[in-house]
């Protein structure tokens, strides 16, 4: 059997350009990988005009969590560390979504000491 479909990289859209800057410029806090396919997806886009020694070496000065066991397994491979899951909070949490041109998350939780998101 033949697949019916192939993936194939886009390369760098003027978005991603863009997020390539501020990773290179270490003006992300945080990042948040969702999915390894999409972390994968990422990492095959930016290599189609940056190495991925450079790559790899912006994400590991980054700090980054991830929702899952499949980013982590991706993240592992590449050697980049991943931020430790927050304990589970107990009682009331709260629900608020923050958006940006790169993201969509819903916080969960924020206290002093941890921020829980979905």
């Amino acid at each position: 059997m033949a697949a019916a479909m192939k993936e194939i990289p886009l390369g760098i859209s003027p978005e991603l350009r863009s997020f390539s800057e501020a990773l290179r410029a270490k003006a992300f806090d945080l990042l948040i990988f969702m999915t390894g396919v999409g972390a994968e997806a990422l990492v095959a886009a930016l290599e189609t005009e940056i190495s991925r020694d450079e790559i790899m070496g912006w994400l590991r000065q980054t700090r980054i969590i991830v929702r899952g066991p499949k980013p982590a397994a991706v993240l592992k491979k590449w050697d980049v560390l991943i931020a430790p899951r927050p304990d589970p909070v107990e009682g009331f949490m709260s629900k608020i979504s923050m958006c940006s041109p790169w993201t969509s998350i819903n916080v969960l939780a924020i206290t002093e000491k941890k921020i829980v998101v979905d």
